[in-house]
């Protein structure tokens, strides 16, 4: 769910974090052509190579390294500080203002449906608020306990803060997607059945609205929490039932194995194991190559773990097809059709 820009935002602002932010002679200069000149020159640009392979991605890359060089080359980080002041949540949105605003104006331009309104709120919730809405939410935690408690309880607070978000996740993403509960009742029955057959009782299925353009399924809830399963419009329009239920299969292993508890369980370990392997080699936890290692390997896990977990939640979709239907074996149309949904999926997100 994290996608491509977001990773990209965050890891500039963390790292601007830990470099020295100071203004040198003839960097606002810089910062103002990184910031505003370049952008602007990239969106005048937009309708000519809106139809051109790979334009728009050019486009957004050449926007996105402009921001980032004003970032951690030029300190735009000191001049909001500057402006805003030390407000912790006020410096952060300043820094992420231009770029943010830059991205919009680009997709408004190049929307590819009618309703560019529609288009820009879709690719803000998915490569923005999806995971700066969290983090927004921890960092003003934070900041708040760090101004009336100090440094020691604002780290507890953040902590019971991140527990708090993961426990409330579905609800939060839900808002941010505007996910809404499937209309059609009989598929509903359909699919409920088959999170019966998964044995997950409290199970809810939403539909995500992406105008068409996006054509995925995920599951999300953990513990104590609704299994709920997301599928969006493009998926339902596009798919076949009998495909369309082996994802729902597919979905729901995720929560009859507990593949999100685990997959945040292997990454919280991993911390915890680097912070350990850290002082154990006397290595210094807070240094911008330690926190660095330490993302890399817990994307390494998060990809490994979730590679394996797929590949199981595969296999279970389409055992479970096969044994509703009767078959003590696995059934060649079963294995046929869930390849079928899987290739539809790939295709259509290239």
């Amino acid at each position: 769910m994290i996608r491509p820009i977001s990773l990209f935002l965050i890891t500039c602002i963390l790292l601007a974090d830990y470099l020295t932010a100071t203004i040198v002679k003839g960097a606002g200069v810089l910062a103002i052509i990184l910031l505003v000149i370049i952008p602007v020159v990239a969106i005048v640009l937009s309708p000519k190579v809106q139809r051109k392979n790979y334009g728009i991605e050019i486009l957004t890359f050449v926007i996105l390294i402009a921001w980032s060089m004003a970032l951690l080359m030029f300190g735009w980080l000191a001049h909001v500080k500057l402006i805003l002041g030390e407000n912790f949540l006020l410096v952060k949105f300043g820094t992420l203002l231009p770029v943010v605003l830059s991205l919009s104006l680009l997709w408004w331009l190049t929307s590819p449906i009618k309703s560019r309104i529609a288009w820009v709120s879709h690719r803000l919730r998915c490569d923005v608020f999806l995971l700066f809405v969290p983090l927004f939410i921890l960092w003003g935690v934070r900041d708040v306990v760090w101004r009336y408690y100090g440094s020691d309880a604002s780290q507890d607070a953040m902590f019971i803060a991140l527990i708090a978000l993961i426990i409330f996740s579905p609800i939060v993403i839900r808002c941010i997607l505007c996910a809404r509960e499937l209309t059609d009742k009989n598929l509903t029955q359909l699919l409920l059945q088959v999170a019966r057959r998964a044995g997950v009782k409290k199970a809810k299925v939403l539909v995500w609205n992406t105008h068409m353009l996006l054509m995925n399924a995920f599951a999300i809830g953990i513990i104590f929490q609704p299994k709920t399963i997301v599928l969006t419009d493009k998926l339902l329009q596009n798919l076949t039932q009998k495909e369309l239920v082996l994802v729902a299969r597919h979905e729901f292993a995720h929560h009859r194995y507990w593949h999100l508890s685990f997959l945040i369980l292997g990454m919280f370990c991993t911390i915890l194991w680097t912070d350990h392997l850290a002082t154990l080699f006397q290595l210094d936890i807070g240094a911008v190559t330690t926190q660095l290692i330490q993302l890399l390997l817990v994307i390494m896990v998060y990809i490994y773990l979730s590679r394996k977990f797929e590949e199981q939640a595969d296999a279970y979709a389409v055992a479970d097809e096969s044994a509703s239907q009767g078959s003590e074996i696995v059934l060649q149309d079963a294995s046929h059709n869930m390849s079928a949904a899987l290739g539809a999926i790939a295709s259509c997100s290239n």
